[in-house]
């Protein structure tokens, strides 16, 4: 990967990419809500970023690979677009952590949800792993394994492409 993110702190809200080999700030945007997580598809084609009540994709550009942006006008600098995925189902959760694989974003919620959303944003399934809290998720790429990090010192985890227990 080309990029680096860095996320501001909850007084800033900011979302910075950074072309880290050539050594300066490509593109950023201002964040509506707070931010606890992000993940980078595994095939690179975005990032996904998650919050409270927050879901957001940020798309690179198929033919060149680079992050897709907005100029705005009479300015250098580029707006990042994003894209929320669809929350219908899914009110008022705070996403703690957020993992991608197999063109799916995973997302844990706080409460102990998981919900599996497609690349286009869209509710692919969900379900409770049963526990009183989550704090985090992550995706081993060795193993394909999908960890999810909960209180009590309980750890979830799951084959990310049939969410069968491991």
């Amino acid at each position: 990967m080309d990029y680096l993110i860095s996320l501001g702190d909850a007084n800033d809200r900011g979302l910075f990419v950074w072309d880290f080999q050539q050594e300066e700030r490509v593109t950023s945007n201002r964040l509506g809500r707070m931010v606890n997580c992000f993940a980078f598809d595994s095939n690179q084609r975005y990032f996904v970023t998650a919050g409270y009540s927050h879901l957001k994709f940020w798309y690179f550009d198929e033919n060149t690979g680079k992050v897709k942006k907005n100029t705005v006008e009479g300015s250098k600098e580029s707006i990042l677009e994003s894209f929320t995925a669809d929350l219908n189902k899914v009110k008022s959760k705070v996403f703690v952590g957020v993992a991608c694989k197999h063109s799916m974003a995973y997302a844990l919620a706080s409460d102990g949800h998981l919900y599996v959303f497609t690349e286009e944003r869209k509710l692919s399934k969900w379900m409770n792993i049963k526990v009183t809290r989550a704090f985090g998720c992550t995706i081993d790429a060795t193993s394909d394994t999908l960890y999810c990090a909960c209180a009590d010192g309980v750890i979830r985890i799951f084959n990310p492409q049939t969410l069968q227990h491991v």
